[in-house]
């Protein structure tokens, strides 16, 4: 099961844990991930969204295919 990594915004703004790392910890428990595996998905989740700088899964995607 993938946890939506906009929960993960949404419970850090609603007060439920002190910090983005807080809530991936409690997500990443609840889920049986890790908090790194769940950091992951949270970048390339903002990476997509272009809210942060780095390859979009479909460009990876697309650079896969071209490869093989």
């Amino acid at each position: 099961m993938k946890f939506p990594p906009h929960e993960v915004r949404e419970r850090e703004h609603q007060g439920k844990h002190d910090s983005r790392l807080a809530a991936i910890r409690s997500i990443a428990t609840k889920t049986g991930r890790t908090a790194k595996t769940l950091r992951r998905w949270i970048w390339q989740s903002e990476k997509d969204d272009g809210q942060r700088e780095g390859t979009t899964f479909d460009r990876s995607l697309s650079d896969s295919a071209m490869a093989a």
